[in-house]
């Protein structure tokens, strides 16, 4: 009877065993579904976060683009600003040279005539 006994113990505790067993796989493939689920939402979210900042990085070098178009464009246009000015101002004083060389050679002749008087 004592064997019956413990045998029939024996098996109630392996079926409480094998039962709990069940319960713990079942707990950890709960948790496993839920870390996978989290991970998942995790990598979703980065994944929008990357394709966000490729978005802005794009816009930001778009307009990096314009403005070093437009400062190329102002500095070419400096450029030939400082070179028309260089060029009339070097007419300039040509013109006054010119000038400068007649009102002395005029003079001369106007005071030549007068002592010629």
């Amino acid at each position: 009877s004592d064997t019956v006994d413990a045998s029939k113990n024996a098996g109630e505790s392996a079926s409480q065993q094998k039962t709990q067993s069940l319960k713990a796989s079942k707990a950890q493939d709960a948790f496993v579904d839920t870390a996978t689920k989290v991970q998942q939402a995790q990598l979703s979210s980065v994944t929008g976060d990357i394709n966000s900042l490729r978005e802005l990085h794009g816009e930001e070098m778009d307009v990096v683009t314009e403005f070093q178009l437009d400062k190329a464009e102002a500095l070419a246009e400096r450029e030939n600003a400082k070179g028309s000015f260089a060029l009339h101002s070097q007419a300039f004083v040509d013109q006054s040279t010119a000038m400068d060389e007649w009102s002395q050679r005029y003079r001369r002749r106007r005071e030549d005539l007068e002592d010629a008087e």
